[in-house]
């Protein structure tokens, strides 16, 4: 028969969620017009109050709109909602079977409700995310009673369904009246709820669904992984169905029938308050049945349930079960049975009570600011201490290597045993799986990363990094790459996988320790589209994947290329305030700083590094950099062997790369390294 709790935090209680906080807020532009020939107009669909929730006079929530533009989208007016116009009406919107909206909160309801339906079929409302800041759906069961499941378990008679969103939410069925879940929405596609009943199956079928939008900025947002989320710091819990009486449905066939549903399996959080460190869980004392998870109810008498004989916890719970993680004095974390002890505690690190902000561990490199048993329970490092809210907060650092996945703000992908070499073969994936929509790219940061060279021809035959899953392409990449950078865009909330292959065959120390980076829609480091790559200093070195200033070690003999194949990509660069150009400028102590194309033998020794060994414009066919408008020129292609100092005026900054498929004929290439620097604006004078 489930379970039943109180919930009680030790300190300070917070308040219940405003109305005014749960859909997205939009305001629009006031626009007026001059009147010249006297007519007069309706103002109502241009938007001039705030859209917010509001609460009718009826005692629904509502969103704030002219009266006229609430009429007009089938809503209905309850009460004035603003001191702007008297036409502002709290809008209430209402629907049933065949709906769809976009609102910030709508009620779907049975046909007919408040009076009951008896009828069978599918009813399916639509909710239309109105864009990409809207990111949860939450569904208040403000009035759910359905035909109770089978003997055992199922919902065979009727159900609700709620399909679309990018979380699994379970069949439901049975007496759910305040009960609510959460959905994330995957990406702008719609959710669906659908409710199914049996017309066969005479029953008071009652239904009413207050679905509201949640933006991916509010405070009231469930954690990933929470179908539940409750808000206050005490109130009562229950599962799905619960009830204090039997299974109706079989107690009027004389049958004792379970009101537990089958296939649950789903997290209940709890928003820890300020100062919050633990939390209570008590059995109610006049409930007997507030616990009973597995076990014969029948075979019990009344004075044995609910006493400690009774209760299970650890391996002894194998089907149905409660986790409660690290209880105080249990050594278990799973729950079962017909009894649980009074009151179980366990520390609040799982929900994270202070912001989980990207660190720097003492040992230099980059993690999430976590509880220390939540870093801890996801595998990470504790590095140091990263808040003054807790002596609990730690800089937690998390390394994977092969096969390993995650959803971390920073993760190091490593080659097994690093720092040692690893001389071995094979394939080596790390998945990088974004928690959510308002995750859009990934960088990936080559800290360190030495596989085999290519071969003459410039092909990655030997080792090879190779990413995958992402919108944006990346080239297959090899050689020496430390210090080196990509940016890739998520496909929504679709994983991305970055795979090194290496061949045993092949004796070569390979090194790997890849920084992965997941970056927000909104961050000021998003790279534009386009940039493979993307340069935030002013100034800096910018150079081609493997680039180097020796020879390609493994084809010494037929002097081989470090110049890869298949290349075709951009490189930006973050413009500064008041700068507007930029310089590439090839070190004077390298010759070889810019070698794309020709050969790189003795007799054209004197034309290295030099402007005269290099080519422009239409000369430049299959390897070549494209350098925008650059100053004194007339085109803005390059390739060759040398090049000089190079102004670019165009804004945005940015570079393009382009190799062919084979380097036959460039003998000796190593791409380009250059210096840049951007450029200050010119004063005006006079």
């Amino acid at each position: 028969m489930d379970y039943n709790w109180f919930v009680i935090f030790t300190c300070a209680i917070l308040g219940a969620v405003s109305s005014s906080d749960l859909g997205s807020e939009s305001v629009s532009n006031i626009t007026t017009s001059d009147d010249r020939q006297g007519r007069e107009f309706p103002f109502y669909s241009l938007g001039r109050i705030a859209n917010r929730v509001c609460t009718g006079t009826n005692g629904l929530l509502g969103t704030c709109q002219i009266r006229g533009e609430c009429a007009s989208n089938g809503g209905i007016g309850s009460g004035r909602c603003s001191t702007l116009t008297v036409q502002a009406v709290c809008c209430v919107y209402i629907s049933t079977c065949g709906g769809s909206g976009s609102n910030n909160v709508t009620y779907f309801q049975n046909a007919g409700y408040p009076m009951p339906y008896n009828g069978g079929g599918a009813c399916t409302y639509t909710v239309i995310p109105p864009d990409s800041t809207v990111c949860q759906l939450r569904v208040d069961f403000s009035a759910f009673t359905l035909s109770q499941p089978n003997g055992d378990g199922l919902c065979s008679v009727d159900n609700i369904q709620i399909f679309g969103g990018s979380s699994r939410v379970p069949t439901i069925c049975g007496d759910n009246n305040g009960q609510h879940v959460y959905v994330n929405f995957n990406g702008q596609n719609s959710i669906t709820i659908t409710v199914s009943t049996t017309a066969a199956t005479s029953f008071n079928r009652l239904w009413n669904l207050q679905l509201s939008m949640i933006s991916c900025t509010s405070t009231y947002i469930a954690p990933a992984g929470c179908l539940q989320y409750f808000l206050d710091s005490a109130g009562n819990i229950q599962s799905f169905n619960y009830g204090s009486s039997a299974n109706s449905a079989f107690s009027a066939m004389g049958m004792v029938g379970t009101r537990q549903m089958s296939n649950q399996n789903y997290g209940i959080c709890i928003r820890a308050g300020a100062d919050q460190c633990s939390i209570s869980y008590n059995v109610p004392s006049g409930d007997l049945y507030a616990f009973t998870v597995t076990g014969d109810v029948l075979a019990l008498t009344q004075d044995m349930l609910g006493t400690p004989g009774v209760a299970m916890v650890g391996s002894g719970c194998m089907s149905d079960y409660l986790i409660i993680p690290n209880p105080t004095g249990v050594a278990s974390d799973r729950f079962c049975g017909m009894a649980i002890e009074p009151v179980t505690k366990f520390p609040f690190y799982s929900l994270g009570r202070i912001p989980n902000t990207v660190c720097t561990g003492t040992d230099g490199l980059s993690g999430t600011c976590q509880i220390r048993g939540e870093c801890a329970a996801n595998g990470g490092i504790a590095s140091g201490r990263c808040s003054t809210l807790t002596t609990q907060a730690v800089c937690c650092v998390y390394i994977g290597t092969c096969g390993g996945s995650g959803s971390n703000n920073i993760t190091y992908f490593q080659n097994t045993g690093y720092p040692t070499p690893f001389n071995g073969g094979g394939t080596c994936t790390y998945t990088v799986v974004p928690p959510d929509n308002t995750i859009c790219q990934l960088r990936v940061d080559f800290s360190a990363l030495t596989l085999s060279q290519p071969n003459a021809d410039g092909v990655c035959n030997v080792d090879n990094i190779q990413i995958s899953g992402g919108s944006s392409p990346v080239p297959t990449i090899c050689g020496d790459n430390n210090g080196q950078h990509v940016y890739v865009a998520f496909s929504g909330t679709s994983s991305i996988s970055i795979t090194v292959s290496t061949t045993a065959s092949t004796s070569f120390s390979r090194v790997w320790n890849l920084q992965l980076s997941m970056i927000s829609c909104t961050s000021a480091y998003a790279a534009p589209a386009g940039c493979l790559q993307y340069y935030l200093d002013g100034t800096g070195i910018v150079q081609s994947f493997n680039y180097g200033s020796a020879a390609n070690p493994t084809t010494t003999s037929s002097v081989g290329s470090r110049q890869l194949v298949n290349l075709n990509y951009g490189i930006c660069f973050r413009s500064g305030a008041g700068q507007c150009s930029i310089t590439y400028t090839p070190p004077s102590t390298d010759i070889y700083a810019f070698t794309l194309s020709d050969l790189v033998t003795s007799e054209n020794m004197t034309k290295l590094g030099t402007a005269s060994g290099g080519f422009k414009g239409t000369q430049c066919t299959t390897d070549y950099l494209i350098i925008p408008n650059p100053t004194g020129l007339t085109d803005d292609r390059f390739c060759g062997m040398g090049i000089g100092t190079t102004i670019s005026n165009t804004t945005p900054f940015v570079l393009y790369y382009i190799t062919n498929g084979d380097e036959k004929g460039d003998d000796g290439n190593r791409g380009f390294s250059f210096q840049y620097a951007q450029n200050a604006c010119p004063i005006s004078v006079g």
